[in-house]
């Protein structure tokens, strides 16, 4: 980072020091599962339901000690309660947990979760894992296998979609015998799916569908056979289960935006590091004027706005477009958005004189 960047940042740190306000947190784990706390097949079912076809399984090295293995239909369930949660632009639910596939095709193995609107019928489902019979985007053959997303029973639905490689040149190409990272990124009208191969913290493919989740509680996690269907090529390995909220922008964790949040951003960015706790806060591999927007709007969204000193820095520091960009991302733009260009510009015309 250039010394005049350094300046900028330590201004916004400086600025953010003295105007955030108390605030409630706003991440809440819903369910997180390593099953290292079981100590048997039955143990685990106690937790996951024994009508599930899962087992308890200590034999693969990189999962802990403990991971559940499923040969494929009767899924494992788990109700969570996430209380009146629905998820938003600002304050999403980041689902994920590790996959095993061994390397054999014709499989159906998924990871599901679901909300069950207040009763037996599901309204909404999202599944990730491998399945053979998927629409490969490259090429348009709608019975390809692999690594692969789906959303169910919402607006703009997709069925089952191969992961591609960054570039979309090709599907992505898993290896056999190692564990995988799927991650689903869940905002108000729109959920992003990644995958992680070889869990090393690199995002290798990424997918964002246009759903809209407003009103949907999710509350049920499932393993196994999508919709219950056996898996002719076997079956795989879960682990790390984990659902929970988290407030972009939030690196360090605490549920707010604060001082210690620009900071890693600020040190990430030097760094050209990766992962959400350095920064990167829209999953995408690099750290730039993008995670700024977000964690710039999520702290707007926080103590109700930005002031002129605090625009007129991003300004400087990222040009005016940015700061167009962001103001016209928060709440009610129009005012907030002329407000804010009037007193950036006002700002440069003292510096001027």
């Amino acid at each position: 980072m250039s010394s005049c960047a350094k300046s900028h940042a330590l201004l916004i740190t400086a600025l953010l020091a003295v105007s955030i306000p108390a605030t409630s947190s706003l991440a809440t784990v819903f369910l997180q599962d390593d099953f290292e706390s079981y100590t048997s097949t039955a143990d685990m079912q106690a937790v996951w339901g024994s009508s599930g076809a899962g087992s308890l399984d200590n034999s693969l090295a990189g999962a802990n000690n403990n991971s559940m293995f499923h040969p494929g239909g009767t899924v494992n369930t788990e109700n969570f309660n996430p209380g009146n949660f629905v998820p938003t632009d600002n304050n999403p639910i980041v689902w994920q947990f590790d996959f095993y596939w061994d390397g054999s095709d014709n499989k159906r193995m998924t990871g599901g979760l679901r909300d069950n609107a207040s009763g037996a019928d599901p309204n909404a489902l999202l599944e990730m894992g491998y399945y053979n019979d998927a629409l490969n985007p490259i090429n348009n053959d709608d019975s390809d296998e692999g690594f692969a997303y789906r959303t169910a029973l919402l607006p703009n639905s997709t069925n089952w979609v191969l992961f591609t490689s960054l570039d979309n040149s090709t599907k992505l190409a898993p290896t056999g015998g190692t564990w995988s990272t799927f991650r689903a990124i869940i905002k108000k009208d729109s959920v992003t799916f990644t995958v992680d191969l070889g869990r090393d913290g690199t995002i290798d493919s990424t997918a964002t569908v246009g759903v809209d989740s407003t009103d949907i509680t999710y509350n049920i996690a499932r393993f196994g056979g999508p919709s219950s269907l056996s898996s002719a090529g076997g079956g795989a390995d879960f682990d790390n289960i984990s659902i929970q909220s988290i407030l972009l922008g939030d690196a360090n964790g605490d549920g707010k935006i604060g001082p210690d949040d620009y900071a890693l951003l600020d040190r990430g960015f030097a760094k050209q590091l990766t992962g959400f706790a350095n920064g990167d806060f829209n999953f995408d591999n690099v750290i730039d004027a993008n995670d700024y927007l977000i964690i710039d709007a999520t702290y707007a969204a926080q103590i109700g706005g930005l002031s002129p000193a605090f625009l007129a820095q991003r300004s400087a520091q990222f040009g005016d477009a940015y700061v167009s960009t962001l103001l016209a991302s928060l709440p009610e733009p129009s005012a907030m958005f002329f407000a804010g260009l009037s007193a950036v510009m006002a700002v440069k015309r003292r510096r001027r004189r």
